[in-house]
């Protein structure tokens, strides 16, 4: 019985070393085609490097949706993105909501002044993009909603979804 277990243990841990490897790899990889994605599109290497993250972070979400999808559970795969996307919203604002008043609080102090009216959650650089933010939380929110009173999803549901992933990106 023990050897049985010592014998699963090396094998998971021979899985684990494997897969830290492959993730190295693939990671240089994914890197070395971002910088050359960059330069052929003269894009910039963050808005490659943000729409790369951005991608990653949804492939556990397509992950769990391909598979309740084949499984007949598709509220999973609902709750699951819906979910998801609504904890990544919340946690990156709030995050940066907290290190901007905490930055400028020890501004504040070094300062000596009591005045908070320069204090503006919303950086300057995104003002401008607020509308294609608000617009973009607004079909994110809307799109789901209506794809649950559709009874059928057929493959022309699936192809306006994907014109519309690609005319957001």
């Amino acid at each position: 019985m023990a050897d049985i277990v010592i014998t699963q243990f090396v094998i998971d841990i021979v899985i684990i070393a494997a897969s830290f490897v492959a993730l190295n790899w693939a990671s240089n990889l994914t890197i070395g085609n971002a910088v050359k994605v960059s330069a052929i599109t003269r894009l910039g290497k963050t808005a490659v490097g943000f729409s790369l993250i951005a991608f990653s972070t949804s492939l556990p979400e397509l992950t769990v949706a391909v598979i309740a999808a084949l499984s007949g559970g598709a509220p999973v795969s609902v709750g699951n993105v819906l979910g998801s996307n609504i904890v990544n919203i919340c946690v990156i604002i709030g995050i940066a909501a907290m290190l901007l008043h905490l930055r400028s609080r020890r501004r504040r102090k070094l300062t000596g002044t009591g005045d908070s009216n320069g204090i503006n959650v919303v950086p300057a650089f995104a003002k401008s993009d607020l509308s294609s933010i608000y617009f973009g939380l607004f079909i994110s929110s809307i799109v789901p909603m209506v794809l649950i009173y559709i009874n059928t999803a057929t493959w022309i549901v699936g192809l306006v979804l994907l014109f519309i992933f690609v005319g957001y990106m």
